[in-house]
């Protein structure tokens, strides 16, 4: 799946919050404070601005080409040394460790005990969660669970079960506190979605999972999560937007799926 945007910032605006929040406001403002939060997303292995192919930065002839989580840190530095750390919350919208020359070569020399380059830089950076791309199932179930295990972060995937127990394969959401700028507690939930289509890919390597509809699950999972105490609820989804005049079903299992997801499901506060 792709995005658009490498890194987004907005603040969150308490007493705005409405579901679903890109189609409806409230009429009246009680409280307002902010949080930070960042976002990256299908970084495909692209730790540093080098194209291992040509021997060259990426925007050696072209800055405008220039990329790497290494440029996207120096961002998110100073977003949390303006902001303050403790009012930032930096998430990754999955696809991350896989595609770059670096990743590949990983993953054909992987061992028990080396770890992900893209692990090793999300843990670096202090991300507070990420999610599951499609592409983190590209090499197989027990490459992932390595992964998984390599990051000091929640790894989230709300819509996927496994099949013998029927229960979640992977953590749905995680509570994260956090300080706004003006020193206020913020229970902030974070709910992971990935598209469905993964077994379509994967075929085999996925085939003890099962991939449910996001809008289902979310309808499902949401409430649960402002039930364990989540003042504010993000939802990653790792997944594009359905046409206009698309109209949700569960059965179609949709690949993109992050209009119906806005129009069907209450309680969000935030989709990225």
């Amino acid at each position: 799946m792709k995005k658009i945007a490498p890194v987004a910032a907005l603040p969150l605006v308490f007493g705005l919050l409405a579901a679903p929040a890109a189609y409806a406001a409230p009429s009246e403002v009680t409280d307002i404070d902010d949080l930070t939060l960042l976002a990256t997303t299908d970084l495909h292995g692209t730790l540093v601005d080098y194209d291992y192919f040509t021997g060259q930065p990426f925007g050696a002839n072209k800055p405008e080409d220039a990329r790497g989580l290494d440029r996207l840190s120096t961002a998110i530095k100073g977003v949390r040394a303006d902001k303050g750390e403790e009012s930032v919350i930096l998430l990754d919208n999955g696809d991350a460790n896989q595609g770059a020359s670096i990743e590949t070569v990983y993953h054909a020399n992987r061992t028990a005990d080396t770890i992900d380059p893209m692990a090793s830089a999300f843990n670096y950076l202090n991300y507070d969660a990420v999610v599951a791309g499609n592409h983190e199932f590209n090499y197989g179930l027990e490459d992932l669970s390595q992964y998984i295990g390599s990051l000091d972060m929640p790894f989230l995937a709300a819509n996927v079960d496994d099949r013998e127990t029927g229960n979640f394969a992977y953590d749905p959401y995680t509570i994260i506190e956090k300080t706004t700028a003006d020193g206020h507690t913020v229970n902030v939930g974070v709910v992971g979605v990935v598209t469905p289509g993964v077994p379509g890919w994967d075929g085999d390597k996925v085939a003890s999972l099962e991939f449910n509809d996001t809008v289902e699950t979310l309808k499902q999972v949401v409430p649960l999560v402002k039930a364990d105490g989540a003042d504010v609820v993000i939802v990653l989804a790792h997944t594009g937007e359905d046409p206009t005049d698309y109209v949700w079903n569960p059965a179609d299992l949709q690949e993109n799926a992050a209009r119906s997801i806005a129009q069907n499901v209450s309680g969000i506060d935030v989709i990225v």
